[in-house]
């Protein structure tokens, strides 16, 4: 993707990833629902976030690359939300997803289940196949996900999503055998991460 890249990040939050986004010379910008985490943002100078969300792209030209982290589950409808994303990406534009894991081995235990499926914040758990469904039921012909072990916070996800914009093998699976495999051996997978291309 040649500079400056696009990015929204649905969710943001106070907007650290926006900030961090723009230090690196992306044209960043981000929207969450809470007022008092925009407020929050923009009292520390962070002026391109906005209460909302993805309707806030609306005022925006198309975006290259939009990030919802630790959102679907959240979202009363995350397929609107998916099909909203798809059509305010440019063609061939990527939607990054992260999202805790359904199939985490821990997370059936009693200590941990509350915590982990969140209800009522969380709504919705998605397992890697109904993540890839969500995706592509939402638009996308072109769609990846995978697992990581553990959970990332925003500085992680900046190194994960500039890994994506590269392109890097590693991270991005496209052998459906090797992925398999990985979810076989991924009962200790924290999270889910879904890249799918319009």
């Amino acid at each position: 993707l040649a500079p400056p890249v696009r990015v929204h990040d649905v969710g943001c939050g106070f907007g650290g990833l926006v900030q961090a986004l723009t230090d690196l010379g992306f044209d960043a910008t981000g929207s969450d629902l809470s007022r008092e985490a925009v407020e929050g943002g923009r009292a520390y100078g962070n002026e391109r976030i906005f209460q909302g969300s993805i309707e806030v792209l609306e005022r925006f030209p198309p975006q290259d690359i939009i990030v919802m982290h630790h959102v679907i589950e959240h979202a009363i409808d995350p397929l609107a939300l998916i099909r909203a994303a798809h059509c305010r990406l440019v063609p061939g534009g990527r939607l990054v997803v992260r999202c805790p894991n359904s199939r985490y081995i821990r997370s059936r235990l009693a200590t941990i289940r509350a915590h982990w499926y969140g209800y009522p914040k969380h709504l919705h758990i998605f397992g890697p196949e109904s993540l890839r469904r969500l995706l592509a039921q939402g638009g996308f012909a072109e769609v990846e996900t995978g697992c990581t072990a553990k959970e990332m916070f925003w500085p992680d996800h900046l190194d994960y999503l500039t890994t994506v914009i590269r392109r890097e093998p590693a991270l991005i699976h496209s052998d459906p055998a090797e992925l398999s495999s990985e979810l076989v051996r991924g009962g200790e997978a924290k999270e889910l991460y879904g890249v799918a291309t319009r």
